[in-house]
């Protein structure tokens, strides 16, 4: 099958998607050799007749097993280890659709999507206003978000919500515009007979993608004082003074709280809460025994208006607990924290997580993160060579420079070769000594909120990201990786053409904000204009990164270095 697999004890679940379903159960008698070697199979009974479809998912599903798998496949390249160690409030099964499996420990959050699509809750309703040429700013409201249909599978929608003619025509127009390009895209994808296929529209260039986001421009505005001109010749990191009105605690789009200052109705359906022990244990197949103390609870919401239609998810502190209603900076417990749950995710890449300061795409100021799946379809779509680049990002294709440093607990830090200046720390897990494990796990956590810290105390807008990898053959574990990027500025400028301006209708919006995803090696164009604006011109993309880029990165890694030796 041109694919490896290891595995120690237990038993193995085979399961084929698109449906009809097919399943595999596999009994194995297995010589048992010590330290942690490969075992050797000596006898192999299969029960059932099976035949084999190029899209096959491969998980564990025994609680005594700890299972390795990397199996090379068209589709779906990720390796596929479950880690018991990290508690959810629930644990969820997977059901038939074509979403890829993803999720953090014991919680798949492929399901929740799946679930929350279905149940009509990725939708959102709002208010447009726009002054027209009668001066009239009334405002027309419309509802978006992520729908299921039997013949097209995930798509997007917007509508409007209204069945007069009041407010402005220009926003209209931008509706009416928004949902033939929908169409289109979910009609060539029909063409193709591709429901796995997302649909959307892209374009490549080198490395870096660009992605048309519609329905995404229609998301909440930004908090007060949280928006930046690029014209600025400084930015800051340093958030406003934190305002308990924002929109993750107050209205009808909230995360949390019901009457009072929160307002009337419902707050937004919690898709899990994720449990993180301060030690941490990723052998054992029971949790970590300690106190309840000595834990720390995330939760997990879906965001509504996503990145990507297969699904994007907000990571907060528990928002029960008031000491989290805080602003968007990441705290040392914070940075130690989010390595864990990178650590947890499975099959192994299947998620990116990222944090977004001041200055660098933040857009509410209430300590947050994001999770959405990965890789993109872009990336995807593009096509993958796992060998080379598991995740398929620019930046984790990039190479280390010269200029690196080894820790004691296997943390390695690299000033990378990439347009924007940028740290990646990595660790290799064995999944053998949980206690080189657990120091391993302190020591990159507390590496990157030394890192994180160092952007705070410059006041230098920053970008962090987190995912989770195979080891490298033939060791038996997985990797950790973690990219920190240094900013100038929040924004950049896309190269003007005058023949494009005059060929567009809409608004012309040079402006590109750059958040994690930017920084990654993904754009986000808010329009076709901004689409083909990015294709012009090869290079523009890593151009705007070089743009945002802060500068000297020589100096910056000294200062890395100083720093990070100090914890020694």
């Amino acid at each position: 099958d041109n694919g490896y697999l290891w595995i120690r004890g237990g038993g193995l679940r085979y399961n084929t998607i698109p449906r009809p379903p097919t399943l595999l159960l596999i009994s194995l008698t297995i010589g048992m050799t010590r330290q942690h070697q490969l075992l050797r199979i000596s006898r192999l009974v299969v029960f059932a007749s099976i035949h084999f479809i190029p899209t096959l998912r491969i998980e564990s599903f025994s609680h005594s097993s700890r299972c390795i798998i990397h199996r090379r496949q068209p589709q779906d390249h990720r390796m596929t280890a479950p880690n018991p160690a990290l508690e959810s409030t629930d644990e969820t099964r997977e059901p038939e659709h074509d979403i890829p499996s993803y999720g953090m420990g014991r919680c798949s959050l492929s399901s929740k999507w799946y679930e929350l699509v279905r149940s009509g809750e990725i939708s959102a309703t709002t208010i447009l206003r726009q002054e027209d040429e009668s001066g009239s700013a009334a405002g027309i409201t419309v509802r978006y978000g992520v729908r299921f249909d039997e013949e097209l599978g995930l798509s997007e929608y917007v509508l409007i919500d209204d069945n007069f003619d009041a407010g402005s025509s220009k926003v209209r127009e931008r509706i009416q515009s928004i949902n033939s390009t929908l169409i289109e895209i979910q009609r060539r994808r029909e063409r193709k007979r591709s429901h796995n296929e997302p649909a959307i529209q892209y374009i490549q260039d080198g490395e870096y993608c660009a992605q048309l986001q519609l329905i995404r421009t229609l998301r909440p505005p930004r908090s007060k004082h949280m928006d930046s001109n690029p014209n600025d010749s400084k930015v800051s990191c340093t958030p406003p003074q934190y305002d308990a009105s924002n929109s993750f605690l107050v209205g009808p789009l909230r995360l949390y709280g019901r009457g009072g200052f929160h307002a009337e109705g419902e707050p937004r359906v919690r898709v899990a809460k994720l449990s993180v022990p301060s030690f941490v244990s990723l052998t054992s197949d029971q949790l970590v025994t300690s106190s309840m103390e000595s834990r720390s609870y995330w939760d997990v919401y879906h965001n509504i208006s996503p990145v990507d239609s297969r699904g994007h998810f907000l990571l907060l502190p528990d928002l029960q607990d008031k000491t989290n209603w805080r602003d968007q900076s990441l705290l040392q417990k914070d940075c130690y924290e989010m390595t864990y749950l990178s650590s947890a995710i499975f099959p192994y890449g299947s998620l990116m997580l990222s944090f977004n300061s001041v200055g660098a795409g933040a857009s509410q100021n209430h300590i947050h993160c994001h999770a959405w799946v990965c890789p993109p379809p872009p990336l995807i779509l593009n096509g993958i060579d796992p060998k080379h680049n598991f995740h398929g990002y620019a930046v984790t294709g990039a190479k280390s420079s010269s200029k690196q440093l080894a820790l004691p607990h296997g943390t390695t830090i690299a000033l990378l070769e990439y347009p924007c200046t940028c740290v990646k720390l990595s660790l290799f897990i064995p999944e053998t000594d949980e206690i080189s494990i657990s120091a391993g796990m302190e020591e990159m956590g507390n590496s990157i909120a030394t890192i994180v810290g160092l952007a705070q105390g410059m006041d230098v807008p920053h970008n962090v990201a987190w995912t989770n990898g195979p080891s490298e053959l033939p060791n038996i574990g997985r990797s950790l990786i973690a990219f920190v990027f240094f900013r100038s500025k929040s924004q950049s400028f896309i190269p003007m053409d005058s023949s494009m301006i005059n060929s567009y209708s809409d608004e012309v919006d040079d402006v590109m904000r750059c958040g994690a995803s930017e920084m990654l090696g993904l754009f986000h164009a808010s329009s076709k204009w901004q689409l083909d604006a990015l294709s012009m011109k090869k290079g523009t993309m890593e151009k705007i990164l070089r743009d945002v880029s802060w500068e000297p990165r020589e100096m910056l890694w000294e200062m890395v270095c100083d720093e990070l030796r100090s914890l020694r």
